[in-house]
Parts: structure tokens; sequence; C-alpha cells
């Protein structure tokens, strides 16, 4: 199930291009199990659905920039899906900044949740680290974090890893060994908003959605794909 929005209201993304992805009757239906941040690993999935990763790799809006962030091993679709110009820049969600440092070696561009303590220890051990502009900077959201080059999780040429801070409850899980702290689970609005997608019924594929959305948005658009869920399909 896709849900599309243009522009988005999200404070966090600004005014760019959006989507939501969940299963049927199953919002992590389209998620990792093996994602560390996932509330119900249970309900997900350890399929990739290689057909629409493909069309969400090919899915730019004309003119513009897409990005999205997939908790999948990258070793199972990074050389598939590499960062190229023209293409939608696929970043690696790692559990752990061990894991976020290993695919930045290998080239990947990576994000990774760490909670204050950690990300200030990060950067004082020197390791190549920036947190999200968002997180740190009022009025900075995806729409305008990276200046003229665009959002910096669209850039492909990136040698750092991309820090996004958590706080309070979402903090101690996802520092925890235990799964939990998914940001989409975790914020009211996202949540419902999700819970809402996975009980419609679709008409069309995700794929087909997703060429339709993007064939119809402005020229210089940018695009973030999946607020939630992910290039899984379902078990």
């Amino acid at each position: 199930m896709l849900s599309t929005q243009y522009p988005s209201q999200n404070s966090k993304t600004g005014p760019i291009a959006t989507t939501y992805r969940a299963g049927n009757k199953n919002r992590f239906g389209t998620c990792p199990a093996t994602c560390n941040l996932c509330d119900k690993p249970e309900n997900a999935t350890t399929k990739i659905d290689w057909q629409y990763m493909q069309t969400v790799y090919d899915s730019v809006p004309n003119g513009g920039l897409a990005f999205t962030y997939s908790h999948f091993a990258f070793r199972r679709w990074f050389r598939r899906f590499k960062a190229t110009a023209g293409k939608t820049v696929i970043n690696y969600s790692a559990d752990t900044l061990r894991q976020a440092l290993t695919a930045l070696q290998a080239g990947v561009p990576t994000v990774v949740a760490l909670t204050p303590d950690q990300y200030e220890k990060a950067r004082a051990d020197g390791k190549p680290i920036k947190v999200c502009p968002a997180d740190k900077e009022k009025g900075r959201n995806c729409a305008n974090c990276g200046g003229s080059k665009g959002p910096i999780c669209a850039w492909i040429d990136r040698s750092f890893i991309v820090a996004f801070l958590v706080h309070g409850t979402s903090a101690a899980k996802a520092a925890a060994a235990d799964p939990g702290g998914c940001y989409a689970e975790s914020g009211f609005y996202t949540r419902t908003h999700w819970r809402k997608l996975s009980e419609r019924v679709a008409n069309v594929t995700d794929a087909e959605a997703l060429k339709t959305f993007v064939s119809k948005l402005p020229y210089g658009t940018s695009l973030r794909h999946h607020i939630a869920g992910d290039a899984g399909k379902e078990s």
C-alpha cells in the first residue's frame, strides 16, 4: 500500500514530495524483520520486493532529486542500486555505528540513529559523521538542509555518515539491544497515517502508484520515498 503527498506537511521534511508504504492490514509488512528499530519484527518480512525497489531507484522527479532509506542489509542490494546521478539515492539505515562505518567504507550512503551522547562520542573519536541539520538547527528540514546541492541524504558523493538524534523513550529503545524505537511508530501523526494506510484497499501496485505520482510532480521537486515503510515484499 502506497500513500503519496505533495507538498508534505511534515515539519522535518519541509514542502517536498513524500511517500508512505505499508503492508496489507499490517503496517510493518514492508519492513525488514532484522531492523533493530522495528517494534513488531514478527509482523515484518525477510524478502525484498525487487521490482518495487527498482521502481524506487528509477523514480526521480524531472529535474529534481530523490532519496530514501532501507534497513535491509546493504550487501543484499547496494551493488544493484549504487548512488548515481539521475537515480534515487538509497541510504543504508544501520542499526549501529559499527555497521554504519562498514557500509560507508564499502561506498554506501549511510545513516544511523544515535542518542546525543553516542553522537558526541563518535565525533570526539574522529568518526566521519555529521548530525542531520534538522536535528540541531531550527528551521532546517529536508527541503533546505543541503543548500544548492539539495538534501544531504540525496548527495551521491557523501563521505560521511548522517546521524539522526533520538531522545526520550525512543532514545532508550534505540540504545537498547531489544527491538524498538521506530521513528514512524513513535510519532503520533506519522503512526496514525501509517496505520490508516495499512487499512486501505489498493487498486494498483505500489510500483504503478509511484510511477504515476512521480510523473506528475513539478520540475525540480525533491522526493523522499518512505517516511514510513521500506522496500520489503510481504511474506
